[in-house]
């Protein structure tokens, strides 16, 4: 079946799945929402806590893509502010969406143009950035990571280990902070502005970072999203937007190409029932077995 984008706008959205403890029948209308090789996958973590992460992102990924597909004259605005809003008859439903993904493991949604979705997690956070624009070849990308880290126990041997996925710009900027934890979170802020910026372009973590420098003009803000970094890259500036923002001591990239510029936008939180599809919704029947596998999962993870 083929969809068109019928709504200008984005959304950006983040779910504490750290904090959701999630019940039996949540589980089983959660991985009934889901395609089958997305199941085969989530089920193969060994901890609850990837599982959680995983699952959050896939049940994301399909609202956004629900009500970013809505019928013309429909306000995305109020939509984002009010998630579980009724829809007319014509609405599309999640169990008519069906995702693909590149051969780098990014998802799309099949038989759609002019519309963008990403996810990333880590830390307690799962989280996404979805645009529709005209141009079809908008770019789109997003990481998480969290400003603190308790595997790092040395910082300076942490920071000699991963010397070469920064310029040293970049490195003049980390490590100008005044103390550890002003360098280390400093250090993840541009982390996820890489990663952010290769994921939307789609070539992943396999070239030299360092051709890639970012340049920071003001700080991140619990308070508002910071906008004005830059990125140059192999020596040239890109007129590409980063929207940063710092959400439960989690830091937030999202990077997006010139091709459809856009003001930054306000995080919504979501809940499980944000996000659930209702039962007539489902893509599958729901299983006792989906329960019984991740409740064999580990559920505390030992770092």
């Amino acid at each position: 079946m083929d969809m068109a984008v019928r709504i200008p706008g984005g959304l950006r959205w983040f779910f504490n799945f750290s904090g959701w403890e999630p019940t039996k029948p949540e589980i089983m209308r959660a991985f009934a929402a889901i395609q089958e090789e997305e199941k085969t996958r989530i089920h193969q973590f060994r901890y609850q806590a990837d599982a959680k992460a995983s699952l959050v992102g896939r049940l994301m990924l399909r609202r956004a893509a629900t009500l970013l597909l809505q019928p013309p004259n429909t306000n995305i605005q109020q939509l984002n502010n009010n998630i579980q809003s009724e829809t007319n008859s014509t609405s599309i439903h999640s169990n008519a969406i069906r995702f693909g993904r590149t051969d780098r493991g990014r998802p799309f949604i099949e038989n759609v143009c002019g519309v963008e979705l990403n996810v990333s997690h880590a830390g307690s956070l799962t989280v996404l950035a979805a645009q529709t624009c005209a141009d079809k070849h908008l770019q789109l990308g997003i990481d998480v990571m969290p400003l603190k880290d308790s595997r790092v126990e040395r910082l300076d041997e942490f920071f000699r280990l991963m010397r070469r996925q920064f310029t040293d710009a970049e490195w003049d900027t980390i490590l100008g902070h005044p103390s550890d934890q002003t360098r280390l979170a400093s250090f993840y802020r541009h982390w996820s502005l890489k990663e952010s910026y290769v994921k939307a372009v789609g070539t992943g973590l396999n070239i030299d970072l360092r051709t890639i420098n970012f340049v920071t003009h003001s700080p991140t803000s619990a308070v508002h999203t910071v906008t004005d970094t830059e990125v140059w890259v192999e020596g040239v500036t890109k007129d590409w937007v980063f929207e940063e923002s710092l959400l439960d001591d989690h830091v937030i990239s999202v990077a997006s190409s010139p091709s459809c510029q856009h003001s930054s936008m306000v995080w919504a939180e979501m809940k499980i029932s944000d996000i659930l599809p209702e039962e007539k919704d489902l893509l599958h029947e729901m299983s006792q077995q989906d329960w019984e596998l991740f409740s064999q999962k580990t559920k505390l993870k030992p770092f």
